[in-house]
């Protein structure tokens, strides 16, 4: 039996005009994973700052000999590098570091 062009067409519209994607419905409910109140990095996280401390100001003399230290190690350092690496408040570290150096 022939098909004529205007059902071969008609077929071809057809099949394009329908989505790829169709609605489904479950029966039941799917879950994948199991809700967390606090996950298992955030509650390290928590433990490490904790055990840290607050960074409070040291001495003059001590913060220096670090600066210094470090930049024997490194002529260039990021200022956030200098500040964890120190355990000094940033406002502390420009202090000290606009008495020995040039801040950018």
């Amino acid at each position: 039996m022939p098909v004529s062009p205007v059902c071969v067409s008609r077929r071809c519209i057809e099949v394009s005009s329908r989505p790829e994607r169709t609605v489904q419905k479950l029966d039941k409910v799917v879950n994948n994973y199991k809700p967390v109140k606090d996950h298992i990095v955030n509650i390290e996280y928590e433990a490490r700052k904790k055990s840290e401390g607050k960074r409070d100001r040291k001495d003059k003399s001590e913060v220096q000999d670090l600066l210094f230290k470090y930049f024997e190690m490194h002529q260039y350092w990021a200022f956030s590098d200098l500040v964890n690496k120190t355990r000094q408040p940033p406002v502390s570290l420009l202090v000290f570091g606009s008495r020995l150096c040039k801040v950018l």
